[in-house]
């Protein structure tokens, strides 16, 4: 495999500020240069606790529905642009009006329950918004684990990237577009 960084991986320093580990992801994931982002705009962070994501939106100039039924980081209290709601995704993605540009998903659940929560939140997105995800697999069963999730994807969603990244884990990061 044919990598941009040396060694094959992406060495990331913590920065100033960090609220937790699950930042690193989104940070490789942006310099593969994979995915543009839209400039600013309204996003939701769903399983945002403790903020990590929510914090890479913000100072990326997005607008943040921080969802999730616990705390945010403290660091985060009135920063400008963030809304935490507190509950989970389903009632959330029931009841929201907003359309939302970018949809991010960090939540620790099986593959084929993110890829269903991913498939309702499709419906609040603008016609060029874009989803970004981590699949969190297990050893057992791992491919078997990610087809289903992509069979359940494929619905709403169109893949443009997959991969799984040096700062992922046992996960795979996906970064999907609404179908036409």
């Amino acid at each position: 495999a044919l990598a941009d960084w040396p060694g094959g991986r992406v060495r990331l320093a913590k920065p100033k500020g960090q609220i937790s580990r699950a930042e690193f992801k989104l940070e490789e994931l942006f310099r593969t240069g994979a995915v543009t982002l839209p400039e600013g705009g309204k996003a939701i962070d769903l399983g945002a606790a403790p903020g990590g994501w929510t914090r890479i939106l913000l100072d990326r100039g997005f607008e943040v529905w921080a969802v999730d039924p616990g705390d945010l980081d403290r660091r985060l209290a009135g920063r400008e642009g963030l809304h935490h709601v507190r509950t989970t995704a389903g009632p959330f993605l029931a009841e929201t009006t907003e359309t939302f540009d970018l949809v991010v998903n960090d939540m620790r659940m099986a593959p084929g329950l993110s890829a269903s929560i991913m498939n309702s939140a499709v419906q609040h997105l603008s016609p060029d918004g874009l989803g970004i995800m981590s699949l969190k697999i297990s050893p057992q069963h791992p491919l078997a684990m990610v087809d289903g999730a992509f069979r359940l994807l494929r619905e709403h969603w169109e893949p443009v990237f997959v991969r799984q990244l040096h700062h992922n884990r046992n996960e795979i990061t996906a970064v999907i577009r609404p179908k036409r």
